[in-house]
């Protein structure tokens, strides 16, 4: 399986006003039980600037939470 890309998930979820947590719990607990290979592609987040706006600065943390 392919995941491409986890941070674009991550603004889709945001933008849907979904609860990131429990989102994210979802897709690490299907992570977590593979059936086979699993390939996960992510953007590197917060090695920048701060970004200047709230949903930005969220988003850079949840990134980084997920990224983890």
């Amino acid at each position: 399986v392919l995941i491409d890309c986890l941070t674009l998930w991550l603004s889709n979820q945001m933008l849907a006003e979904r609860d990131i947590e429990a989102e994210c719990r979802g897709l690490a607990d299907v992570l977590s039980r593979p059936r086979g290979p699993w390939f996960v592609v992510s953007n590197e987040v917060g090695q920048g600037i701060v970004p200047d706006n709230a949903l930005a600065r969220r988003f850079r943390d949840a990134a980084g939470r997920l990224n983890q």
